[in-house]
Parts: C-alpha cells; sequence; structure tokens
C-alpha cells in the first residue's frame, strides 16, 4: 500500500518517504483495519518529524507512517475481537492517539496499540478508538474534525471545567483548535467569549458568530486590551510564547489557564502549583470516542463548524505540500489529504 513515512527525526521535509511497496496491516484481537478515505494534518505531524517530543514521550519506533487523524470504512475485523456493534464497512473516524488524561502520549500502554498512520491507503486502529460518521457528514470533513475538535473539548471541559456565565479568553481563534474553542464555548454558556486574531483572519473567526471581542494580536497587545477584565479562563490554542504570564494579568485570583504548550518553563506540569489560581498547565489531547461521538452529533446538527481550506492529492508534491502549509502557521481552516475520496 501507499503510506507518508520517515525512519528518523529530522527538520527536513526531504526525509519524509512516500512508500508506495508499505505493507498493508493486519487485523488483530481488538485492533481493525480501516480503508482511509481522507486524513488531516496537524501541527503535531511535523513536530513529531522534528524530534521536539523525543525527550518527553517513549514509544517512538521506525519506520513511522504518518497521520493521526482519519475517516474511512472498516475494512477488517479480526475474528478474534471482541463482542462489537461495528462491522466491515461502517463509515468512522478517529484520532489515532494515546489515551492517557490529561495529557495524551505519543503511545498507549494501555491500549497495546499503535499510533499515526493516518497517512495510508490502510491504518491499524482499535475498535474502542472508533466513532461513526452519521448520515450528511462526509469523510473529508469527519477527518477535519477529531484532534482539533478533542483537543478543544478537553481543554474546555475536562481541564479548566469552563462554567455557564463565565468569561473566557481563548488566545488563537482563527487555528483548528482555538476555532473549535470559541464556538465550544459559546453553545456551553460562556457569558463573554474573547479571542486573538492576526487581522487577516478576523473575517474568518467572525463567519462563527460567537466571539464578543476578537482583538488582532498583530496590532496591540491583548493583556493590555481594556475589555479583558476579570477573566475566568484562559486557552491558549496556539503556542503563544508567554502566555502564562501574560494571562495572569488578565485572570481573576482563582483564575484558570491551560495551554497546547510544552514550551513555557514557568508553567510546569502541576495544574494546583500556581495558587491562587485553580488550575494552570499543559495538556495535549488524548483519544475519546464519547468526545469524538459528541463533536461528530454537533456537526451533524449544524451546531459545530470546521472549515477545510483546502483538499490535497495523495502524492509526495501533496503531502510535502500540505506539511510546508501547516508548518506555515497561516492556514485559515484545515488542510485535509484526498486518500481514497475518487474511488
Amino acid at each position: 500500500m501507499k503510506a507518508v513515512q520517515y525512519d528518523r527525526f529530522s527538520n527536513d521535509i526531504n526525509d519524509i518517504y512516500f512508500n508506495t511497496s508499505a505493507p498493508l496491516p493486519e487485523a488483530s484481537g481488538d485492533n481493525v483495519v480501516v480503508k482511509v478515505m481522507a486524513a488531516a494534518v496537524n501541527p503535531m505531524d511535523w513536530k513529531v518529524q522534528h524530534g521536539m517530543f523525543k525527550d518527553l514521550w517513549g514509544g517512538f519506533s521506525f519506520m513511522f507512517t504518518m497521520g493521526y487523524e482519519f475517516a474511512g470504512t472498516i475494512h477488517e475485523i479480526s475474528p478474534s475481537a471482541p463482542s462489537t456493534n461495528f462491522k466491515a464497512g461502517d463509515k468512522v473516524f478517529a484520532v489515532q492517539w494515546g489515551v492517557q488524561k490529561p495529557r495524551g502520549q505519543h503511545y498507549d500502554p494501555l491500549e497495546d496499540a499503535p499510533v499515526g498512520g493516518a497517512f495510508a491507503e490502510y491504518v491499524l486502529v482499535p475498535l474502542s478508538k472508533l466513532s461513526r460518521i452519521p448520515d450528511g457528514i462526509s469523510f473529508e470533513k469527519a477527518a477535519a474534525l477529531p484532534l482539533a475538535g478533542t483537543t478543544a473539548y478537553e481543554a474546555l471541559f475536562e481541564c479548566v471545567n469552563l462554567r455557564e456565565g463565565e468569561r473566557i479568553l481563548i488566545l488563537g481563534g482563527s487555528g483548528a483548535v482555538g476555532s473549535i474553542a470559541i464556538q465550544l464555548a459559546k453553545m456551553y454558556g460562556a457569558s463573554f467569549v474573547a479571542t486573538t486574531a492576526p487581522s487577516r483572519a478576523v473575517d474568518y473567526v467572525n463567519q462563527f458568530r460567537v466571539t464578543d471581542r476578537v482583538i488582532t494580536c498583530d496590532t496591540i497587545n491583548w493583556w493590555e486590551d481594556p475589555e479583558l477584565k476579570n477573566i475566568d479562563v484562559v486557552f491558549d490554542a496556539v503556542c503563544e510564547q508567554d502566555a502564562f504570564e501574560h494571562a495572569k494579568k488578565v485572570l481573576k485570583s482563582q483564575g484558570r489557564f491551560v495551554t497546547v504548550s510544552i514550551g513555557d518553563p514557568a508553567l510546569g506540569l502541576d495544574p494546583t502549583a500556581h495558587r491562587p489560581l485553580e488550575y494552570a498547565a499543559w495538556m495535549c489531547n488524548w483519544n475519546d470516542s464519547k468526545i469524538q461521538d459528541k463533536l461528530i452529533g454537533l456537526m451533524a446538527q449544524g451546531k459545530l463548524k470546521m472549515p477545510i481550506e483546502r483538499m490535497y492529492e495523495f502524492t509526495r508534491e501533496g503531502v510535502l505540500a500540505m506539511l510546508e502549509r501547516s508548518e506555515e502557521g497561516e492556514s485559515l481552516g484545515k488542510g485535509v489529504l484526498n486518500i481514497a475520496l475518487d474511488s
């Protein structure tokens, strides 16, 4: 089968291979084979390839097949699989990542299962990580949702426990995680939703019609904005430099802060280490099929949007163009790989 792979950590995009003869995975036990129709890009794809997390997480093995979120159809279920309502041919999607809370990791000791593997014609994935794609949702829309969606949901409701009537600032509202977070925050009752975005992305953010304040981060320091007072929660969804130190200037004394960035030495990993703040820590998404189910249900009802910026062909040139666009950090919407949508 075709698969996008690398055999070592490298900052060079040319060290990524487009393998046309990768072995087809085989279903065994709880692990089923899914025929991938579409897969979406995330900053995690190139950050892991660059080796940014090699000292933090174990579980890396080479040759590694890239890609962490996908949608497709179940191709094979092992005869030894546990009883399940899934069957061959079912339309499914998932984020292929660890299940550890509150920081999912690049391996899955609880499942003894692989991670990644979505940039390929077939992927091996545990049944427990799969969610069904409802009628009316395309493969590409489903593929664009799970990683950014679960990250946003888990940050807001599993980490900082956003409550109805609270005031929240979400850094990076034009990014994939941030754009879902602003929608979820308003949907679940936040009384004031502010976000940051570059000037070029303000119209993109405004299309969701959920923000009370959009601060153009290329023209003003958001922590000096007079409307950002007595904020209950700050969610850094864009890995902004010194976000925690700046957040403390706008948070209530017992406010909460969560970030997807591991690069702030002032923060640390203990969410209770910065009293009187109620919570302040880094998080990384973890697989939770129940959250995937909830998010895809909201999308099917038209209550949650995840725009697709561009579709890319499943060729080496297409894959590299998609990764380069993600690394530029200027995408407005998701990049999605067309692996078998035309078949």
